[in-house]
């Protein structure tokens, strides 16, 4: 491939993208899974947790924390998921390094 294939083809198969950056439809799915998940949440909290607040403690119902703790659990999930890969395109690119144009 040349350079002059570039115009011909698509700019996408110049060069690879830097480790961690994804594509941009995956950013946009992940803006709204996330604010979905956040409204989700918000609706919870306001519906079932926000007025047990004064209640004693001896009314605590632990199912109500489920969907929070879960949250947490989702969101370290993810991290993890994200570290991971991100090594593993810089192996990649270490491996893979590409042609210069």
């Amino acid at each position: 491939m040349t350079s002059d294939d570039i115009k011909f083809v698509h700019y996408f198969f110049e060069k690879h993208r830097p480790p961690g950056q994804h594509a941009q439809h995956f950013i946009i799915q992940l803006s709204l899974s996330s604010t979905v998940g956040v409204l989700v949440l918000y609706y919870h909290f306001a519906e079932r947790v926000l007025p047990r607040v004064c209640l004693p403690w001896s009314n605590f119902q632990f199912s109500l924390a489920l969907p929070y703790l879960l949250a947490l659990a989702i969101v370290g999930a993810l991290i993890i998921l994200a570290r991971h890969y991100k090594k593993k395109d810089k192996k990649f690119h270490k491996r893979s390094p590409g042609a210069s144009l």
